[in-house]
């Protein structure tokens, strides 16, 4: 006799037939979860790709549509600021009072000027750099608040975007090559289009 706790020891009362289908669906529906879990997987990978290559294709290698995206930005008081900034600093950059004051000095003790009027030209410097600051200062000013600020940004933008679409596509002629893993950049042709 066996106690109810206890299972049966007949095997044709252990065994019924819903167990039979219930183990053979068994592997299929892991199977279906495993399948389920790595297209999920495959999904939550390949929808960002997929995105970041339409906005490649769609916004950063179509230049017109990057220097739409990026006009505005010339009237934007930052950018201005900055641009203004760049301008005074590559000016005091290109003009070393210290240096014309020297040269000036020294041409004119040549021409017969006295040497202690040479000398109160050379420490004429400080005020001729703060000059040169100032003028730039009030130039900048008005070239950045300009329309022609604007169409500098645009057409600056438009050559720079051409330069990158050419660098990361390997596609047209440009100041900027990769050539092997190697990023060179062509001077003169950035020469040409400053001029």
């Amino acid at each position: 006799m066996t106690s109810p706790l206890e299972p049966p020891h007949d095997p044709a009362q252990r065994a019924s037939p819903s167990d039979g289908r219930s183990h053979a669906a068994g592997p299929g529906r892991i199977a279906r979860k495993v399948v389920s879990a790595v297209l999920i997987v495959l999904a939550c990978i390949l929808v960002p790709v997929s995105v970041l290559t339409v906005w490649v294709h769609d916004i950063a290698l179509d230049t017109d549509r990057y220097v739409e995206t990026v006009a505005p930005l010339a009237s934007d008081p930052a950018i201005e600021e900055a641009a203004h900034n760049r301008i005074v600093q590559a000016v005091d950059v290109r003009v070393d009072g210290k240096a014309v004051t020297a040269e000036l000095a020294a041409w004119l003790q040549s021409q017969g000027l006295p040497p202690r009027a040479a000398e109160a030209v050379r420490g004429l410097a400080p005020q001729l750099d703060a000059a040169v600051t100032g003028a730039a200062d009030k130039v900048a000013t008005r070239f950045v608040e300009s329309d022609r600020f604007e169409k500098v940004w645009t057409a600056a933008n438009r050559g720079a975007h051409t330069a990158v679409v050419h660098a990361l596509t390997g596609e047209g002629r440009g100041a900027v090559d990769v050539e092997e893993g190697t990023v060179t950049l062509d001077v003169g042709a950035a020469v040409d289009r400053v001029k």
